[in-house]
């Protein structure tokens, strides 16, 4: 072959290939990545972030996974109202009607639940509150109405995108907000008290200014990974909402979460090479709060003041293995084998954790 047929082919190549690359990015991965099948199980292709046009002016792309995102998410999404206005959003946990949201709704009256399409079920009632977070329970009668996946919020990467969503009283109008996770689930703040009783574990956003209480915060994949409450500016992450659900059935339609009575610090591995100590927690008083409260399960299994925990049930408390979610392994009766330092005694104590 000559060079000059080589030379056509190879340029033929190159050009057929660009015009076959552009139409691949600029029609087919955009109608793919609406699919609700393939981008739930993460088969759509992935669109290229930046589009250039020929002036040199540079876009985002529009973003389809969103679009099918919200589309998937939507019918589990609901409304809270109260006297003609929407008090919190909220998710559909199953076909029956039990609805999750926020403690905002405790004291308003005659709840209504909005969904999607415009339909109102009249008459919610309070059936639950998580002791643990701000979470609530409501229950309307309903009849296979579309329930939440949730994804593991434990995955989700710093600036990953996520999607706020809410109703609004408009019918089939939803008001998102896309936004970015600024902290993941297991980065632990030290020099801050945390307690036993109170969901610590969670993941922020980049901005929470314009989220709706009782928003649920989404992937791109259309997965639930949590639930907005503007009472602590926190998100009541996907396994929390899910434990309680599961505590709700085996007790009788009563979130029931476990009692241990300490509040505590972390340690990290960095700041205990510095301060020569161990890895784990220590027990902290946190204001006026004792750092192990009277008559609880950490007083009678005696736990005191500055003690530091460094494992439970042998297993070691670091970024990946943290006390709440060590503890959370257990439920209301189980007797827990904690390893602990106190001044430079180690003691193995056990402790039998209450309910709440």
């Amino acid at each position: 072959m000559s060079k000059k047929a080589i030379t056509f082919v190879i340029l033929s190549s190159l050009f057929f290939g660009a015009i076959g690359t552009w139409i691949w990015q600029r029609y087919i991965v955009p109608e793919l990545n609406t699919v609700s099948f393939l981008v739930r199980y993460n088969l759509a292709p992935k669109p290229g972030p930046l589009v250039i046009n020929n002036i040199q002016q540079v876009r985002v792309n529009e973003g389809s996974d969103t679009i099918a995102a919200i589309q998937t998410v939507q019918p589990w999404t609901v409304a809270v109202v109260s006297d003609n206005q929407i008090v919190a959003g909220g998710l559909v946990l199953t076909s029956d009607g039990l609805i999750a949201t926020t403690s905002s709704v405790t004291n308003q009256p005659q709840l209504s639940i909005k969904l999607l399409d415009g339909t109102v079920l009249p008459g919610a009632v309070f059936k639950s509150a998580d002791p643990a977070s701000n979470l609530v329970f409501l229950k309307v009668d309903g009849s296979k109405l579309s329930t939440a996946n949730f994804g593991n919020p434990k995955d989700l990467k710093l600036s990953q995108r996520i999607i706020a969503l809410s109703l609004s009283l408009g019918e089939f109008q939803s008001l998102d907000n896309v936004v970015y996770v600024s902290s993941e689930m297991r980065n632990i703040p030290y020099n801050q008290v945390f307690s036993t009783e109170r969901i610590n574990r969670t993941f922020t956003m980049s901005s929470i200014s314009n989220v709706a209480d009782g928003a649920a915060i989404l992937s791109s994949d259309g997965s639930v990974e949590g639930l907005y409450s503007a009472a602590n500016n926190q998100i009541i992450p996907a396994d929390a909402i899910q434990s309680a659900l599961n505590s709700y059935f085996a007790n009788n339609n009563k979130i029931v979460r476990n009692l241990a009575g300490f509040n505590y610090e972390y340690i990290p591995k960095s700041l205990a090479a510095i301060g020569s100590q161990s890895e784990g927690v220590i027990l902290r008083a946190n204001g006026k709060t004792l750092a192990v409260l009277p008559a609880s399960p950490a007083q009678k299994a005696g736990l005191q003041d500055g003690d530091i925990i460094t494992a439970v049930d042998n297993t070691q408390i670091n970024f990946d293995n943290s006390l709440e979610e060590l503890l959370g392994r257990h439920k209301p009766g189980d007797s827990v084998s904690l390893s602990v330092l106190r001044a430079k005694n180690k003691l193995n104590l056990n402790l039998v954790l209450g309910s709440r």
